[in-house]
């Protein structure tokens, strides 16, 4: 069964910003797009794995110098849980 969740567009555009950034956003989007979907917010199951997914996805931004473009892509869905560092 093919998946209707559809990824968010990029929210953000860096000047600039190398392939390994790049990816690391998307992902984060990724996740965000799946956080903000009521189908996985109804499923405990799967929004404790969506939350988990944009923690880690968060994180990666953030040690790679990309906390404020992170913050961005995440406004909208609100905290996210950064779980056990």
């Amino acid at each position: 069964m093919a998946s209707t969740i559809q990824p968010a567009p990029t929210a953000v555009a860096i000047p600039g910003e190398s392939v390994l950034e790049h990816l690391l956003l998307i992902r984060l989007e990724r996740a965000a797009t799946l956080l903000a979907d009521p189908r996985v917010r109804a499923l405990p199951a799967w929004r404790g794995l969506a939350e988990r997914a944009a923690a880690a996805s968060f994180r990666d931004c953030v040690a790679a110098g990309l906390r404020r473009e992170a913050s961005l892509i995440l406004g909208d869905v609100g905290p996210v849980p950064v779980g056990h560092e």
